[in-house]
Formats: structure tokens, C-alpha cells, sequence
């Protein structure tokens, strides 16, 4: 039987001591590596969430997701190294509840910036710079000539999509809740205009622009300003949680190389938009 040696207790407390101090140092090591992974996991695929509001983001007649901010997406995302996108569907006023759930990852479809928003998301640098609008039908029969016209004993009612910019320009402009219809999507309030259930619609200008490019006939578009007044100007972007930095900055990144060049241009060009759509932060 082999003797045993004994060992004093101050060598097994310092062993101890060396080991725990090698373990936190091996930790301590590797805990940025494990956070960039963690941080970066959006590196094989993120979720892009859209909402159906053309020009910015629509279903085309192949049934594939397009429009300005999609597209704008895609080829971002590609520039910052994303292997690859999904895109998912959803109502315009569940687009931040589903992204802050994490639902989805991103947000692209013509959201403007809004200091209300801003508590809850992220964005990106702007992408877009529009005014409002307002379609009508073709004639303005009832001679509407902006948001404020939609008061009170008017007799005239504006559709306007739930949580939307429009929403706050109209009630700032002195409309009546009375006079304002509430929907979810673009069609169907056009749907109710069709059916003359309503005598306007506010949107942004792009996106009553497109609706007339589709109905020349029916619809006509009419500033969603009075006449002599600044128009406001307000600039969409990509929304982003709060605490995903790594993926926001990976975006303004890519994007402050792509905002503005021939290629951009051409590829808005396609929904309707110019060169003046181009926010100027470059």
C-alpha cells in the first residue's frame, strides 16, 4: 500500500486559488468572442418586416415581396455581409409590437421617423424623404383642399391608415376624429373612395402618386397641405430594437455607401421616386 504524502493546507488553498484564477481568466477571455457571436447571429439570416403600402413595400403580380424599402433592404443587407432575408407580413400599426416581441428583426416599409416611435425602436439613418398627400377622385367633386378641410359639419370624410403619421397631420390640422375613417390598409380605403364612402384618402405623396399611376381615370392627387403653407417633410428609415446596435450600424454602414448613387436612383426610380426623395445627409 503506497504511503500517503501529506500535503499542507496552504498548497491546496493556493491550487485552488491558481485554478480559479486561470478558469476566470480563460472566461473572461473567451466572454467578448461569445458576445460577438451572440450579437452577430443576424449574420445568417434576419426577418424584415412589411407592411402592404405601395410604393414602399407590396406584394407583386409573381408573388414576390417588392417596393422601395424592401429592395432597399435587400440590397443593404447584402452590402453588410447578411447571407440572407425573410420577409414577413403584418398591419402597419403591429410592425413595431412585432418587432419589440421579436417577431421579426427589421422594419421596412416607409416608417417615418416620429419622436413617439423613437421611444420604442431604433432607426437607421434616413432612407426617404416625402410630404403628405391626399387622393381624391377624379375632378375633386368636393373641392378639398387639404387636411384641414375635413372638420366638423364638413360633409366631407378622409380614410387614413391606423398609427400613421397622416393620422397626426390631419387631427393637427384641425380635422374632426368625426370626419376620419380608421383603416388597416391602403385598399381598403380605396375600396371605400371607389364606393364613395369616403371623399379622400391621406397617405404619403409616393403612395397616392402610385395610386394614380393605376387608376388615371378614377383618382387624381391633391396636396395634403393648403396651398401657401411649407409642406411638412418627414424621413423614413429601417426600424431596429432598441439594444440590436451591431445590426443598426451594420445597416447605416452599408447604407452610407449606397444613399444616393446611380444604382439607388435607378432602383426608386422604378417605384416613382427621384433623386429629391434622397434624404440630405450625405
Amino acid at each position: 500500500m503506497p504511503a500517503r504524502i501529506r500535503v499542507p493546507r496552504w498548497v491546496s488553498v493556493l491550487a485552488l486559488a491558481v485554478g480559479g484564477m486561470s478558469l476566470l481568466f480563460v472566461t473572461s477571455a473567451l466572454l467578448p468572442l461569445l458576445h460577438t457571436d451572440q450579437s452577430e447571429s443576424w449574420r445568417d439570416t434576419i426577418r424584415i418586416g412589411y407592411a402592404i403600402e405601395p410604393p414602399y413595400a407590396f406584394v407583386n403580380k409573381n408573388g414576390n415581396v417588392t417596393g422601395e424599402s424592401p429592395e432597399l433592404a435587400r440590397i443593404v443587407a447584402r452590402r453588410a455581409g447578411i447571407r440572407s432575408t425573410r420577409f414577413v407580413l403584418c398591419d402597419f400599426n403591429r410592425l413595431i409590437d412585432a418587432l419589440v416581441a421579436g417577431e421579426i428583426d427589421v422594419i421596412a416599409s416607409g416608417m417615418f421617423i416620429t419622436p413617439k416611435r423613437i421611444k420604442r425602436i431604433a432607426f437607421s439613418q434616413p432612407t426617404t424623404t416625402v410630404h403628405p398627400g391626399l387622393l381624391v377622385q377624379r375632378g375633386n367633386p368636393h373641392k378639398i383642399d387639404g387636411y384641414g378641410a375635413f372638420t366638423a359639419g364638413s360633409g366631407v370624410r378622409v380614410a387614413v391608415l391606423n398609427g400613421s403619421v397622416e393620422q397626426g397631420y390631419l387631427l393637427a390640422s384641425g380635422a374632426s376624429s368625426s370626419a376620419m375613417v380608421i383603416v388597416q390598409t391602403p385598399q381598403e380605403a380605396l375600396t371605400a373612395l371607389h364606393d364613395n364612402a369616403i371623399q379622400a384618402i391621406a397617405l404619403s405623396a409616393p403612395t397616392v402618386s402610385f395610386m394614380v399611376a393605376s387608376s388615371p381615370s378614377e383618382f387624381e392627387a391633391i396636396a395634403g397641405f393648403t396651398p401657401g403653407e411649407a409642406p411638412p417633410e418627414e424621413h423614413c428609415a429601417f426600424g431596429f430594437r432598441l439594444d440590436d446596435t451591431s445590426l443598426r450600424q451594420a445597416f447605416d454602414a452599408a447604407l452610407a455607401g449606397y444613399l444616393g448613387t446611380q444604382e439607388h436612383i435607378e432602383m426608386i426610380s422604378r417605384f416613382g421616386f427621384d433623386r429629391s426623395a434622397v434624404p440630405q445627409t450625405r
